[in-house]
């Protein structure tokens, strides 16, 4: 009977479920961990009045106060709206969307209030009254519980002779006086880690991507996540707790590094840490401490989706007894208990939900776990490498949002069907207390109502795509804004990078040949050094020939291990990683006779060349030997026992006769391939070419990598930049011209002006509206007076939508 009354209960709440169009829908008084939640009941039927506009609009009554396109007006005839960018009296927008409404009123014009006006006054609220907390609670909070760590791991560390007690508090002292210093410039780093600290204080300053955490040694950590976003960029104090904070969300005492070796040293650590909470004089003041940071920012966002300092307390009284906190550390920090701690763990332990790249370990302030990133998660795969934030909303229950999904092909993805019916089914599963926990979660059910469809008993406007669509776009942006306000604290999902041991290096092969590479290496050199015996070797291409020599020797090392079996090095597979990006920067060059050459056209950036060999006076035609653009090749080879398919890039050759009137250019013979009937391969080549290749090829570009260094994923070329950001120029030093790097998160006024150390103004670069996107300008070292500059140190400044960024450049001639 009670199996009978579930199954119509759940039947009942399905209908329901289909009835509202909404995933949750919260009826009664829910009792939360912060207060009572009391949802504000609608109990209507729609039905609104409808109506029809006549094709004249002569049935609107202020229709001639407007003027309108005729495309506006089809709009207008077709979905009942239309949205139009620009003011009413130009092409500029507006600075706020309250901007909008006290326009409408200056000029007695009737308004109508719009779902993103008020979502979006509630963001700036949320953000407000969040950057305050921190401001005036949080930051004094850390600082202080920081402090005392670090007094106390410092002494336990100098009280005990056991080396690997030692070490552990050592590396306490460290990972404490990392936040202290980011938020302290003055604080006084112990001699003892501060070579430790300072490389870590180098990464986080340079945000460039995933490196080996020198503190730990473990795994890859993404150091660009400490780049300050979101409101943390409005004030010194508030950017250096965003870092401060995003060490203890981030840094991990794994159990387990990326080859799946046991962390005997760092679990000590964290067991060393728990077991100085529990003792310390101010025991009690710091648990305080801590749990005066964690509790409000649990209200914000949510509770950690992170093993925390309680989850290893609580191991460590089931493990080793319950009066853990009272023996001595001897009995606890020594390898064999340790090594049988971790293996004892690994069941122990649960799983996060959102997975990372670091692995199972304590998380002194773990990041939190957010329901719109446990779906980005769940839904990317090594064949889907990047989601999209419509996948969100299908599983919030939008059927629009899935008809676009598949559209784009991104259904198509193995297993992306089942995995989505998955989360739709735990989502729908989820308790109603759940949507309420926590101001993050209590969002997202607000924008529940605007994924359901609208029927006959809504106004016209709404009964359409358009409108629907308008919702969805509704709902992704306040998504937008919720994450900008909690990027500190919402734990982000990331792409898998395979099986096994978590390890960012893609790992490749080398074509077996190393007598070329050897070869090549020695004329490399032979030309280096020829060259400066001539004394005209400048120092950046001798710098780019020392670079391809260390570069050849070492695919040699590579190709020699592959022919006798040996074990690559991890330093030999990151040159491999790096390989285009190397050559790119080898064979790119950057130089024009004055600022406007930039804008000519760059043949020789393309990989073509064309040269007669042999002329026939009898016929006056000659022989042509061209090399066109590159090929893909295909390899399955062994890569660390494993067979793969790699691939890699080859040349295309070409040899035809020419009349001796027509010898070819570069140019033309590019003309000539990106023709409709482009020349002929050689017959031969048919032994190793797909059967079906199509050598039209009209328009060939360049794909812009904005992987740089070691990441997980490619960016593909038309993806827009999250941020606002100016890049690190390069060359730098430079003796001829520079490249400038920046990306635009929207459409924006930029101003980018280079001054000298003494702060005066050289020369005006970009002084323009520009497109969003990822943007380059380059610097030839003359003023505006077109003098060139002397040699010596110089300040790069951007200035775009409100937001000021400056680098530093030397200029060597």
């Amino acid at each position: 009977m009670k199996v009978k009354l579930l199954s119509i209960l759940v039947i009942a709440f399905k209908l329901s479920f289909a009835q509202t169009g909404m995933l949750a829908d919260i009826t009664g008084q829910i009792e939360t961990e912060f207060g009572t939640y009391i949802p504000c009941l609608v109990d209507i039927e729609p039905n609104a009045p409808q109506y029809v506009i006549e094709s004249d609009f002569s049935n609107v009554a202020n229709f001639s106060d407007f003027t309108f396109t005729e495309s506006q007006k089809q709009k207008l005839l077709e979905n009942h709206f239309v949205v139009i960018p620009g003011r009413t009296s130009g092409p500029t927008g507006y600075k706020e969307i309250y901007d909008i409404y006290n326009e409408a009123r200056e000029n007695d014009i009737p308004q109508f209030i719009t779902t993103d006006a008020v979502l979006h006054t509630y963001h700036i609220l949320f953000d407000k009254i969040l950057s305050t907390t921190e401001e005036d609670y949080l930051i004094r909070y850390l600082k202080e519980m920081d402090s005392m760590l670090v007094h106390e791991s410092l002494n336990a560390y100098h009280t005990h002779s056991d080396d690997l007690i030692r070490s552990s508090f050592k590396t306490l002292v460290a990972y404490f006086s990392v936040p202290l210093k980011l938020m302290d410039s003055t604080y006084q780093v112990p001699d003892l880690v501060s070579d430790t600290v300072r490389q870590e204080l180098e990464l986080i300053e340079a945000h460039e991507g995933y490196e080996i955490s020198p503190l730990f040694g473990a795994y890859p950590e993404d150091y660009s996540q400490y780049k300050p976003r979101g409101h943390y960029t409005k004030t010194e104090e508030l950017e250096n707790y965003f870092k401060a904070m995003m060490w203890h969300g981030r840094q991990t005492f794994v159990l387990h590094d990326s080859e799946a070796s046991s962390c005997i040293h760092i679990t000590g650590s964290a067991l060393a840490l728990i077991y100085l909470m529990e003792n310390m004089d101010n025991s009690n003041e710091v648990w305080t401490l801590w749990n005066n940071i964690y509790l409000p920012t649990v209200f914000f966002v949510g509770k950690a989706d992170d093993l925390l300092p309680q989850d290893y307390f609580s191991a460590a009284l089931e493990y080793f007894g319950q009066d853990f906190a009272s023996r001595n550390l001897e009995d606890i920090l020594n390898e064999s208990d340790l090594s049988a701690f971790i293996n004892w763990a690994d069941d122990f332990f649960p799983d996060p939900e959102i997975t990372t790249l670091t692995g199972t370990g304590m998380r002194f302030m773990g990041q939190r776990f957010v329901p719109d990133s446990y779906i980005l998660d769940q839904l990317v795969s090594l064949e889907r490498l990047m989601p999209k934030s419509l996948d969100i909303l299908a599983v919030l229950n939008s059927d629009e949002a899935f008809n676009l999904l598949e559209e784009m092909g991104e259904t198509g993805y193995p297993g992306y069907l089942s995995q989505l019916a998955l989360l739709k089914a735990k989502f729908e599963d989820y308790p109603e207390e759940q949507w309420v926990e926590n101001l993050y979660w209590n969002w997202l059910y607000c924008l529940m109502p605007l994924l359901m469809e609208k029927n006959g008993g809504f106004p016209p406007f709404m009964q359409n795509l358009a409108w629907l669509r308008k919702d969805l776009n509704t709902a992704l942006s306040s998504w937008t804004e919720l994450r900008h306000n909690t990027i500190l604290y919402a734990k982000p999902s990331e792409t898998p990078i395979g099986d096994g041991p978590r390890n960012i290096l893609i790992r490749g092969y080398v074509e077996s040949n190393p007598w070329v590479f050897a070869r090549l290496a020695s004329l490399t050199k032979l030309t280096k050094e020829g060259l400066l015996g001539l004394s005209i070797l400048n120092e950046d291409m001798e710098e780019r020939l020392i670079i391809l020599e260390d570069l050849l020797l070492t695919l040699k090392s590579i190709s020699e291990k592959e022919l006798t079996g040996e074990e690559i090095t991890t330093d030999e597979y990151i040159a491999l990683c790096l390989f285009g990006e190397t050559v790119e920067d080898l064979v790119t060059f950057n130089e024009y006779n004055d600022f406007y050459d930039m804008f000519l056209p760059a043949i020789d950036d393309e990989m073509p060349v064309i040269a007669d060999v042999h002329t026939d006076p009898n016929t006056s035609s000659c022989l042509e030997e061209g090399v066109g653009y590159p090929f893909r090749i295909y390899v399955i080879c062994p890569v660390e026992g494993e067979l793969t398919v790699t691939v890699g890039g080859i040349f295309s050759s070409y040899e035809f006769v020419q009349p001796i009137a027509n010898r070819l250019t570069d140019e033309e013979w590019i003309e000539m391939l990106i023709s409709e009937t482009p020349p002929e391969l050689p017959y031969w080549t048919t032994e190793y070419l797909d059967p079906e290749y199509d050598l039209t090829n009209s328009e060939p570009e360049h794909y812009y990598c904005y992987k740089k260094g070691l990441s997980i994923t490619n960016i593909h070329e038309e993806t827009l930049p999250r941020n606002f950001s100016l890049h690190p120029n390069y060359p730098n030093p430079f003796n001829s011209s520079t490249t400038i790097q920046y990306d635009l998160p929207k459409d924006g006024f930029v101003n980018i002006s280079i001054y000298n150390v003494l702060g005066e103004h050289i020369i005006t670069l970009k002084n323009s509206y520009e497109q969003a996107g990822h943007k380059v300008v380059y610097w030839d070292g003359y003023d505006q007076n077109n003098h060139l500059a002397p040699s010596g140190v110089y300040m790069y400044q951007i200035e775009y939508e409100g937001n000021t960024s400056i680098r530093k450049m030397v200029l060597m001639k």
